[in-house]
């Protein structure tokens, strides 16, 4: 019971961060409790969807927060995820009293996005996202590796596309790159990243930045988005009662089919690149663009449901050279799959062992080119 008046404090203390209110009716709630330092449990999980989406657990969703407590996350970033979630301001939010919904709603789209500076160029995020705002607010810096890879390799005038565009972090360093002769074309599905990409584009006075409001896939239709809030995956259209947002799957060859030339297009799309790129064959065969693309053998697995090795295979169909880079220090060549899903194993063991990653964890961006 400790516990959950816990993670009911805290959840009541991020309300009161977000609307400004700083009345405290729970003073009998333990202050070392509390604190927001003590690591969550199992036990919070399940309270926190008791008490903040009023549900039991589904298993998809338990699974990403058992790994969460595995890696020792916080009660307090616990609980930021769960009231940053999706479910919760579209499902629990309009169901509170009106006043601390309207508050809430006004200081969502207001007090809590901030513009950072990535060099060059603004991004807006919002600073409480514990999936990715709130790392970039504190470090002034996105995935290093990454854009020193685009520094080097996309130039005035070409054309790049960037499937899983979040809130615009490379695919604003693009349309810096590309100049006003190159075009960028953003393939974002969340409501909440939308809004904050427009944003960053209206404040860089982008031209040159286009935006496909829906979900890369390998058919169309209708699906539901899941997971924390900006850090979202596909799951199948979920009942209107749940709350979760509904977002269109396009095939980019039909989306994009009018393009004159395409020279990167990059995908990091939770563990659905697989059927992204089989949506995009006849684009990517017509034009031999580079594809760079995040290969995460867990996200593959467990959200796509594809072997990491059937994806290497999939990115070696196009171009005959993978180069590894990653956020410590790897910059290695492959050129078939079974090498590559090796070296994966042993880095990821070696950085499980160091205690620098958990088991598993280990993610790879991959840059698939001929030449």
């Amino acid at each position: 019971m400790d516990r959950l008046l816990a993670v009911a404090r805290l959840g009541f203390d991020l309300l009161c961060r977000v609307t400004g209110t700083t009345e405290d009716h729970s003073a009998s709630i333990p202050q070392a409790q509390a604190t927001g330092l003590e690591l969550a449990t199992s036990e919070d999980v399940a309270e926190a969807y008791k008490l903040l989406l009023r549900r039991p657990p589904d298993p998809d969703g338990l699974g990403v927060y058992e790994r969460w407590v595995a890696r020792g996350v916080t009660v307090d970033d616990l609980v930021g995820s769960f009231m940053n979630s999706d479910e919760f301001r579209r499902r629990i939010v309009p169901q509170l009293p009106g006043e601390l919904k309207a508050m809430i709603r006004q200081q969502a789209l207001a007090d809590d996005v901030v513009r950072v500076d990535l060099g060059g160029y603004v991004v807006c995020v919002r600073a409480t996202d514990s999936d990715f705002g709130r790392a970039i607010v504190a470090t002034r810096n996105y995935e290093p590796h990454v854009r020193r890879f685009m520094m080097d390799s996309v130039k005035p005038g070409q054309v790049v596309i960037d499937v899983g565009a979040n809130v615009g972090c490379l695919a604003f360093q693009a349309a810096r790159l590309v100049g006003e002769w190159g075009r960028v074309i953003a393939v974002e599905p969340n409501p909440d990243n939308l809004q904050l990409l427009y944003a960053g584009i209206l404040l860089n006075e982008w031209a040159n930045v286009q935006v496909l409001p829906c979900a890369a896939w390998n058919a169309s239709g209708i699906m539901s988005l899941k997971g924390g809030a900006s850090n979202t995956y596909l799951v199948l259209a979920a009942p209107l009662n749940e709350g979760r947002a509904y977002t269109q799957l396009v095939r980019l060859d039909e989306a994009l089919a009018s393009l004159d030339r395409v020279d990167l297009v990059k995908m990091d799309i939770e563990g659905h690149e697989p059927r992204a790129l089989q949506g995009a064959h006849r684009l990517i065969a017509k034009h031999r663009p580079t594809l760079l693309s995040e290969f995460n053998p867990r996200c593959l697995r467990e959200v796509g449901g594809v072997a990491p090795i059937d994806y290497a295979e999939q990115l070696l169909s196009y171009h005959s050279r993978l180069r590894v880079i990653t956020a410590y220090g790897d910059d290695v060549e492959f050129r078939d799959a079974h090498s590559l899903v090796a070296y994966w194993e042993r880095r990821n063991a070696e950085l499980a062992r160091d205690a620098v990653l958990p088991q598993g964890m280990l993610q790879f961006d991959v840059v698939a080119t001929t030449y």
